[in-house]
Parts: C-alpha cells; sequence; structure tokens
C-alpha cells in the first residue's frame, strides 16, 4: 500500500494557500498538480468505491480535509446505499490527529481509523524533503539531471 507524506502534501498545501492569495494562478496550477500526484496513493474500491477527493476550501497545512463516501453492504454482501463522510487530518506534534464524519460509521469506523492511519505518514525532515525531489523530477523529467 502506498503512503502519503503528511507533512510534504501541508508544506505544498501551504505554498498552493500563498500563490492563491496573490491571484497567480500559474503556481495554484503547478501546485495542484503536485497534490494531485501524491493522492493517487488514495483509497478507492472497497467501500470507496467513488474515490476521495481533497476539500480545497477547508484546507490548510494545519488541517487537510478530505471528502468521500463509503459504500455499504448488508449482512447478505448485498449493497445496502451510501453515506457521505469526511476525513478532517490535523499535526500533533509529530504525529496526526484523524477524525471522521457522517452518519452509518458504526460498523465501519475501525477500519477507516486503520486504513487511514497506515496511508499518511508522518516522516522526518530529510525523508521529506528527499520525497520532494523525487516527486519534482518524476513531474519535471526535462529540468532533472
Amino acid at each position: 500500500m502506498d503512503t502519503i507524506n503528511l507533512a510534504l502534501l501541508s508544506r505544498l498545501i501551504r505554498a498552493r494557500l500563498n500563490a492563491s492569495t496573490k491571484d497567480d494562478k500559474e503556481w495554484v496550477d503547478k501546485h495542484t498538480v503536485y497534490i494531485d500526484e501524491i493522492l493517487k496513493a488514495l483509497p478507492h474500491g472497497s467501500g470507496i468505491d467513488a474515490g476521495m477527493q481533497i476539500n480545497y476550501d477547508l484546507s490548510t497545512d494545519t488541517k487537510i480535509v478530505f471528502n468521500f463516501s463509503w459504500h455499504h453492504m448488508d449482512e447478505h454482501g448485498y449493497y445496502d446505499g451510501w453515506s457521505d463522510h469526511e476525513l478532517i487530518i490535523t499535526p500533533v506534534f509529530g504525529d496526526k490527529d484523524l477524525r471522521l464524519t457522517g452518519r452509518r460509521l458504526g460498523n465501519i469506523k475501525d477500519h477507516l481509523y486503520q486504513m487511514f492511519d497506515t496511508i499518511f505518514v508522518v516522516t522526518n525532515q530529510t525523508e521529506t524533503q528527499n520525497e520532494s525531489i523525487a516527486l519534482h523530477r518524476k513531474l519535471n523529467p526535462e529540468t532533472s539531471n
């Protein structure tokens, strides 16, 4: 399972917000491309059948919000409707706090917390810098040495 470096994601969200504040569409778009590349590691399928989307309107470098829907199944294995949820991630002293919102969380809550805790990782500054460089090289092969 791929992971998402929260420090790098947070840094890119802050850079995107800064560019947006300055009405710099070029850099908003560039940072969005980087964020989208990182978020390819978000889960899809196995209940999160419609994917997950970052909520740029609510996200900052200190609070990252994702929207997703869960496709429920009944005790016979048949699909039993959808419920809408938010995943809210906040950094907490070198770790992270995960919070889920939405109805019908009861029987899926522990599964979702475990899955998201595995996907979203907190790394040290060197690892974050190395991931940032690798991401830049992947998205800009013409400028990489």
